[in-house]
C-alpha cells in the first residue's frame, strides 16, 4: 500500500507499468470475478489476459506491454502492487476459502459484523479483503475457515474429532472441473 497504511496512504486506484500510471477499476466484484476467471478451465491464457485488461482498464496507453499490465493487475488483485510478494513455496495446500463456495457466508458475515449489504455497495477490492480477514471469529465465514484449518490430530477426544470431521465435511470446498473435483490444480488458489 502507498504510505504503508490505508489510513495514511489511501487505497490505490492505478497500477504502474514501465513508469506509466494506468487507472484501474477497483470494485470488489472485479476481484471476485478475477478469481473466477483464474479458475475457468475453458479459458485460454490469451483470452483470460484480454478479459482482465478489459475489466480493469478503460483505456490502455499506447506502448504499454499487455503482459506487463496483466501482471500489474494480478499484483493489484494480490494486494501487492510493488511486487514484494515472496516466491510461493513448492508445497500445495488446500484452499481455505473460496468466493463461490463461501459467498453466502461472506455476505452474512459482512451483514452481521459490519451492517454492510454487499449486494448494495461499491467497495474497493483491498478494503473488502481487509474487512474479510478482520471478521470476528464467530461469523459464519470465519467459522468455516477455522474448521478448514483446524489440525484434527491435536483433538484427543475421538467423539469430538469425529464431529469436527463431519463439520469440516459440511464446509469443504467442492468444485467440479471436467467431471472431477478440483482444488490443487487451481491457477490462483486463495490461501491464508
Amino acid at each position: 500500500m502507498r504510505g504503508g497504511s490505508i489510513l495514511t496512504g489511501g487505497l490505490p486506484d492505478s497500477v504502474t507499468v514501465g513508469g506509466v500510471q494506468i487507472p484501474v477499476e477497483t470494485d470488489y466484484r472485479l476481484g471476485l470475478l478475477t478469481g473466477a476467471l483464474a479458475e475457468d478451465p475453458d479459458l485460454r491464457e490469451g483470452d483470460r489476459m484480454a478479459l482482465l485488461l478489459r475489466l480493469y482498464c478503460r483505456k490502455i496507453p499506447e506502448g504499454v506491454d499487455p503482459e506487463e499490465l496483466t501482471l500489474a493487475i494480478l499484483d493489484f488483485y494480490a494486494m501487492d502492487p510493488e511486487r514484494k510478494r515472496p516466491a510461493q513455496s513448492g508445497g500445495k495446500r488446500e484452499p481455505v476459502y473460496d468466493f463461490e463456495t463461501d459467498g453466502d457466508r461472506i455476505f452474512a458475515s459482512f451483514r452481521l459484523a459490519y451492517g454492510i449489504d454487499l449486494t448494495e455497495v461499491r467497495m474497493h477490492w483491498w478494503k473488502f479483503m481487509i474487512l474479510l480477514f478482520s471478521l470476528p471469529e464467530d461469523t459464519p465465514f470465519m467459522q468455516a475457515v477455522r474448521l478448514r484449518t483446524m489440525d484434527l490430530t491435536e483433538v484427543q477426544d475421538d467423539g469430538l474429532r469425529r464431529k469436527l470431521r463431519q463439520a469440516r465435511g459440511a464446509v469443504r470446498i467442492r468444485k467440479q472441473r471436467h467431471g472431477h473435483e478440483k482444488g490443487e490444480d487451481r491457477i490462483w488458489q486463495t490461501e491464508v
